[in-house]
């Protein structure tokens, strides 16, 4: 989203979505309301109006548009399966839709025609185009009062073709809010990172509470990137960038350190030590100060004298007190700035390098336990149910039913998943309800080796099915391996059959109870 608000607005530029008035709302393979950037706000301002306190109380609508079940998914009110590389096209066929339809509801901001006349390179079923018909007269009527949200993974272009969506809707300054970040610092990915240590333009790599080698894109090959450079490496575990490193340091847990935050709006906040230290540790802030300067100072000190400097000589130990105490900073001076937003044909042109879809889609997530693996030596993570598949301890290759028994294989049976160009992965089949046809959805974080006891052997390592230029999703293919492989779910809900227990067949659980008033009494 940063990349796309760049693009189309300038360096610095912010883009950030506010749901409170949002009559309809079509999200593009976005968990909004679960696992996103922002998902607790969101949930807040979505839920106000969801409320029915009185007969003429009105609901809002969100229209669903994903691969795989997610909470928000659960809570659509219309729910499209499609692939992730088709969100880009289906926010297209919804602007062409309005453009044809609903032409008078709509302002497309200057310089954007060109982006939202694009073609859609969509091919829909009948319930797909009343899909598409039915969320753009919504967001026709209620011009102005809606909101189009794409999720985390999408590529820029999605986003911008997002923001213009919601320009032309007149949601800008509603649904849709732009702001400039001043102290906005150029950085490169893990990409650019792979590239200088291939070239030999970098020599040494300075890895605070990161762990590279593990969390980039196994098409990257950062591992054995990392193992041929000089690696100083700072981290509460030793990890899999903390073993290729000639110098490990264990660093302070964040709820015994000092530090400040910045939110997605820009409000600044003053990060507090929960607990005492638990060890004779530095924390990132204190290690990093030390590389930059050669002098070792307290985090505490660092944090008041930065704030010190900033507010001037509006600063004073009352003001820290409260700010302290209110957990946020007021009072400094930050001149605003609103960025020039009138870049929309640049969108157009980084649509350019759209990849081809192929048979097969890899759909690789993050996992809502234990999340990029971070969390996965945390038992109770590991114990707790996948809110959607239920899985505990292990991480799966999510099909769905038709595709299932196209195959041939049922839920534990060990199949073979590749990416088109990069490498493959063993693991075992789960059916999951709502997941789009030819799509397999894999989570990371798992498959973790000599990090400890909780999470060794937990699950399998699907790294490899990430690629370097899009680590989230991709062309592949799925085939049976043979084998099987046990796996625990806390429910089954994909079904309304009961399994056969101790030799006993339930019959089928009917989906509604329909009675007379007799009949019932």
């Amino acid at each position: 989203a940063d990349a796309a608000a760049e693009l189309i607005a300038g360096k610095g530029a912010r883009a950030r979505m506010h749901l409170e008035k949002a009559k309809v709302i079509l999200a593009a393979d976005s968990d909004f309301l679960g696992f996103e950037t922002d998902a607790v706000r969101h949930a807040r301002a979505w839920s106000q109006n969801r409320k029915v306190e009185n007969p003429k109380s009105e609901m809002s609508r969100v229209y669903v548009a994903e691969p795989h079940l997610t909470g928000t998914g659960t809570m659509a009110d219309h729910r499209l399966r499609i692939r992730s590389s088709q969100a880009g096209d289906l926010l297209l066929a919804v602007a062409a839709e309005l453009r044809k339809n609903h032409g008078s509801a709509i302002d497309v901001p200057s310089g954007a025609d060109g982006l939202l006349g694009q073609p859609a390179q969509l091919d829909l079923d009948e319930y797909g185009k009343k899909f598409v018909a039915v969320v753009a007269k919504d967001l026709a009527e209620n011009a102005g009062k809606s909101a189009v949200v794409v999720g985390d993974r999408q590529p820029a272009w999605v986003h911008g073709l997002a923001f213009a969506l919601n320009a032309a809707l007149r949601n800008q300054g509603s649904a849709l809010r732009w702001r400039v970040d001043a102290d906005a610092v150029e950085a490169g990915g893990l990409a650019d990172l792979a590239k200088g240590l291939e070239s030999g333009q970098v020599s040494t790599v300075i890895c605070l509470d990161t762990n590279p080698a593990y969390e980039a894109a196994g098409a990257l090959g950062m591992e054995g990137l990392l193992a041929k450079a000089n690696v100083v490496h700072a981290g509460a575990y030793r990890d899999e960038t903390g073993k290729l490193a000639k110098l490990h340091l264990p660093v302070s847990h964040y709820l015994e350190a000092w530090g400040d935050l910045q939110s997605s709006d820009g409000t600044l906040t003053l990060q507090q030590p929960m607990i005492a230290p638990l060890h004779d540790t530095f924390s990132v802030l204190e290690l990093l100060n030390l590389v930059a300067t050669g002098n070792f100072v307290d985090g505490y000190s660092l944090l008041k004298g930065h704030w010190q400097a900033a507010a001037g000589s509006s600063f004073s130990d009352r003001s820290w007190r409260r700010w302290l105490h209110d957990g946020v900073v007021t009072g400094v001076p930050r001149p605003p700035q609103q960025p020039d937003v009138s870049g929309w044909g640049k969108v157009a042109g980084a649509m350019k390098g759209r990849a081809t879809p192929g048979a097969w889609e890899v759909d690789v997530r993050l996992c809502p336990k234990v999340h990029d693996g971070r969390f996965s030596n945390n038992g109770w993570a590991q114990e707790l149910p996948h809110p959607m598949t239920k899985l505990t301890w292990d991480n799966a290759a999510c099909l769905s039913a038709s595709t299932a028994q196209e195959l041939g294989v049922k839920n534990g049976d060990m199949v073979q998943v590749s990416l088109e160009g990069g490498g493959s992965v063993e693991l075992p089949v789960w059916i999951a309800p709502g997941q789009a046809p030819k799509v397999v959805t894999v989570n990371l974080g798992y498959g973790r080796k000599e990090l400890g006891t909780v999470a060794e052997g937990a699950g399998f390592d699907v790294r490899p099915l990430q690629g370097g230029q899009n680590p989230w999703f991709g062309p592949g293919n799925v085939s049976s391996a043979g084998g099987s492989y046990e796996l625990v779910s806390t429910q089954d809900y994909g079904t309304m059959k009961p399994p056969t227990y101790m030799g006993m067949d339930y019959p089928e659980r009917p989906l509604v109870l329909e009675a007379t008033r007799e009949e019932f009494a």
